[in-house]
């Protein structure tokens, strides 16, 4: 069974992946990910908790292009779409 909203705010490293995305360290965020699961955390609550930590941030352009002369933004959901698909 996955981690509940509770548990997910309440688990040690919900705050050091948001620090982290907010730093947009994604070196610093891959280590947190890999030692959750190295240190026995399963796979669906590791990622239940990195959602989580980056959906307030999701609607926040990360990436910036010019397309034909336009501004294009582009958001975090590709990255949530990815972890999801992953799961499955």
């Amino acid at each position: 069974m996955l981690l509940n909203r509770n548990e997910i705010s309440e688990d040690k490293s919900f705050n050091l992946f948001t620090e982290a995305i907010l730093e947009r360290d994604q070196p610093k965020t891959t280590d947190l990910f890999f030692r959750m699961v190295q240190g026995g955390q399963s796979i669906g609550d590791a990622l239940s908790i990195v959602t989580a930590a980056e959906a307030p941030f999701v609607n926040v352009p990360c990436h910036i292009n010019i397309k034909d002369g336009n501004i294009a933004l582009t958001n975090n959901d590709h990255t949530l779409l990815g972890l999801r698909a992953s799961r499955t």
